[in-house]
């Protein structure tokens, strides 16, 4: 028998070694030399790259994959390091991002594919307290766009309310009397009634301007007005081109017979707008009154 392998009178005069075998006088391996060329390949397959070629035994090989996975689906080299983990969200409430990121391993310091990765994130509802939104310019009837009541809305909600949040407190709406027009001083001169004011009429017109009642009085003697007395005619008149009525008991509201005196009107007024310009149409003359604007 053979020491190191062969079959006598041949035999192999050194040891080849595993998967290698005397031929003519020197050693072969069996399966080819490693790509290293240190030493004998273990086995005939070619597995590419990913996998070597190991030996399972004597008479059985397979391709092992080198990074893992199964072959022929071999995991490719690792040339990142693993994701870290992500990180806290960049918010205590509501919706927010997170992030988390990894290292290249390649000696260059160059691989394919993102170091970094955003996701979003969502926390619990914030608390959000209402807030107005902004009011609307201010409006007034399409026949009288400068003078008179104007109005102005808004609406809550801006944001609208969430979580624990407090609602909107305060008016959706507001009101203002007047002209937005320039204001003018108040007209120098008291209007006075007659006793027989069923037969008189005040008017005034104030062209392209706005009128304004600044007195009135309607009693026996002159004073200063009441607060009810200048409500009735603003209302009637403030705002107003033309102001236009018959001063008197019935216009007033007071009972005739309620004291024996002959009850007179004085009025004050001004025309906002239009350099206190004024056209009078009443059918008696101012007269002086002792209590003056």
């Amino acid at each position: 028998m053979c020491k190191w392998g062969g079959f006598a009178p041949d035999c192999a005069t050194k040891d080849c070694g595993p998967y290698a075998m005397f031929l003519k006088g020197e050693c072969k391996c069996m399966y080819g030399e490693k790509n290293d060329g240190k030493g004998c390949a273990t086995c005939a397959k070619n597995c590419g790259n990913g996998a070597t070629c190991e030996a399972e035994g004597p008479f059985h090989q397979e391709c092992i994959c080198k990074y893992g996975g199964k072959f022929p689906k071999c995991k490719r080299k690792r040339v990142w390091t693993k994701w870290s983990t992500w990180s806290k969200c960049t918010t205590t409430c509501g919706k927010g991002t997170r992030t988390r990121s990894r290292k290249c391993l390649n000696k260059n310091g160059k691989c394919k594919g993102k170091y970094d990765e955003k996701a979003d994130c969502e926390q619990a509802v914030c608390n959000v307290s209402c807030k107005w939104c902004q009011w609307s310019e201010w409006t007034r009837p399409a026949n009288n766009t400068t003078c008179g009541k104007a109005t102005r809305s808004r609406k809550p909600n801006c944001p609208a309310v969430a979580g624990g949040g407090y609602p909107c407190l305060g008016q959706t709406t507001q009101e203002k009397e007047g002209s937005d027009l320039p204001a003018t001083a108040a007209f120098g001169i008291d209007y006075h009634r007659l006793q027989d004011w069923r037969k008189n009429r005040f008017g005034v017109t104030c062209p392209g301007g706005c009128f304004e009642v600044t007195k009135a009085v309607h009693d026996c003697e002159a004073r200063m007005p009441t607060e009810a007395e200048l409500k009735l005619v603003r209302d009637h008149c403030d705002g107003k081109e033309t102001c236009e009525f018959i001063p008197g008991d019935d216009f007033f509201g007071t009972d005739p017979n309620s004291v024996n005196c002959s009850r007179k009107t004085w009025m004050g007024w001004k025309c906002n707008g239009n350099n206190n310009s004024m056209i009078i149409s009443f059918d008696t003359e101012p007269i002086h009154d002792p209590y003056p604007i």
